[in-house]
């Protein structure tokens, strides 16, 4: 039965999450946030943001992988040219994953033609924003 997520077979490498330095990203304040938050992440321009996006995603997919088919989560980026700033965006259902690395909580982003998907099922941008993309 295919649930219309490509799988690859080869190994995955193990991530293990304890062993992330969340202390290398800034603190953020603690914020109570509901359940239906979505979560952003301010990592700073290419040269800065590279390292700890690509940790970002270890961690995302080690979680993804063993999420079942539909689950929710997804991982969005957006760049800023004016604040030369990546930012990334985190789904509700990814929350603990976003907490994990400080990222803080927010509206759901409004500019989705202006996101692109980082990691999560292939049809992630349809399902979080079914409404027509805007410029």
């Amino acid at each position: 039965m295919s649930y219309g997520r490509t799988r690859h077979h080869a190994p995955i490498q193990r991530v293990n999450p304890h062993s992330m330095e969340a202390s290398s990203f800034p603190a953020s304040p603690v914020r109570k946030a509901s359940v239906s938050s979505w979560y952003k992440l301010a990592l700073g321009n290419d040269k800065d943001a590279f390292e700890p996006t690509r940790q970002i995603q270890q961690v995302f997919m080690a979680k993804f992988l063993m999420s079942a088919p539909g689950s929710g989560r997804a991982l969005f980026s957006s760049y800023d040219t004016v604040a030369d700033n990546l930012w990334l965006y985190f789904s509700p259902a990814a929350a603990d994953i976003a907490i994990r690395f400080r990222a803080e909580p927010c509206e759901k982003p409004i500019a989705p033609s202006r996101l692109g998907l980082l990691a999560g099922e292939g049809d992630a941008l349809a399902v979080h924003f079914p409404e027509p993309l805007a410029a």
